[in-house]
């Protein structure tokens, strides 16, 4: 079984300001400059259906596998070892399968073998979809939660 690379420069946080806010030039993380530069267009060839992502990362065991899958690749086995057995091989082969139609892991096929990693590309696209469509104004101002008015209901 082989261990999570920790030497990963996007780590399982990181995300593409540039998308978000169509500047040139980004956040660091751990240091490394990212990779900023991203052309829109692709967005027109990758799945971004918002539905499927947010049922997708809805689950708490799917979020932990992504945390598992990130910057490795690992088998099914590999995965279900990773969670310390708290969920068995047909469980994890499910959350996979829903991971794989919201093409939020990317598969590598050796023989008989399924490997999985997490793809942060798609989940980047998909995470600043979300907030353009529903934080537009996020970016240019973000507003402390002690700063949004309470409106008391009669």
């Amino acid at each position: 079984m082989r261990q999570a690379d920790t030497s990963c420069p996007y780590g399982a946080q990181a995300y593409h300001k540039s998308f978000l806010t169509g500047a040139e030039s980004g956040p660091t993380t751990r240091g490394l400059a990212l990779d900023t530069l991203m052309n829109i267009d692709i967005i027109k060839v990758m799945n971004t259906d918002q539905l499927q992502f947010a049922k997708a990362i809805a689950d708490d065991t799917r979020q932990q596998m992504m945390q598992c899958l990130c910057c490795v690749w690992l088998s099914v086995n590999d995965l279900v070892d990773q969670m310390g057995g708290k969920v068995k091989q047909p469980t994890v082969s499910h959350h996979l399968k829903v991971l794989e139609e919201a093409h939020l892991v990317l598969v590598r096929e050796d023989g008989r073998h399924r490997f999985y990693t997490l793809n942060q590309e798609q989940l980047t696209i998909c995470c600043g979809m979300l907030v353009r469509n529903f934080a537009p104004d996020y970016v240019e101002k973000v507003v402390p939660a002690d700063a949004i008015p309470v409106v008391e209901r009669s």
